[in-house]
Formats: C-alpha cells, structure tokens, sequence
C-alpha cells in the first residue's frame, strides 16, 4: 500500500506541477513544484502520462483531474512525441503502450 500511495503522490505533483504552460512535461520537475525543465525534444510525454495514469487508477479512479492530465500527456504523445534515438524508444515503448492500460474504466 505504501508503493501505491507513493505513485498516486508523485502522478498528482506531475499532475499539478510536471507540465509547463503549454502542458508539455518537464524533463526535470522541481521538488517544490516552482517548475523545472522542458527537454527540447519531445521525448517525456508518455512517461508523465503513465504514471499519472497509475496516480489515477490506485486512488480509486475516481479523480477526474489526474484522468484528463494524463489524457491530455497521451494526446500530446499521440501530436508530438517522438524517438530520437534508441534510449527514447525504449522509454516510449514501456510508458506509452501502458499509461492506457491504467485509464481503462
């Protein structure tokens, strides 16, 4: 249970604070949620969207903001997500394919 609250924490600080204006994710995030860093790729969006998704579904699936926040990062996956090279495919192949998984109601 412990694990499970600690990813519903961290899926609503990304939530809440991981994305610039724009909604694209931070690369870097800051601890203290005063902003962070967005990579000039466009490489993060499907690792936000997962684990703001599992946020979504070990609270209960209840919680329609961490719903669309993650919709709204699998969208930007979908518009502008790319893999550059091998590193960021690997990471795309593990998030992307499992954040709806999660959002499944």
């Amino acid at each position: 249970q412990a694990a499970r609250d600690a990813i519903v924490a961290l899926g609503r600080a990304i939530a809440d604070s991981g994305r610039d204006g724009d909604g694209k994710p931070y690369y870097w995030m800051s601890a203290d949620g005063s902003g962070g860093e967005v990579d000039d790729f466009d490489e993060h969006w499907g690792e936000s969207a997962y684990v703001i998704a599992m946020a979504w579904y070990f609270s209960g699936q209840t919680d329609d903001d961490l719903r669309a926040a993650a919709m709204d990062l699998l969208d930007g996956l979908a518009q502008h997500g790319e893999a550059p090279h091998i590193r960021s495919f690997n990471w795309q192949c593990r998030s992307a394919p499992l954040a709806p998984y999660f959002l499944a109601e």
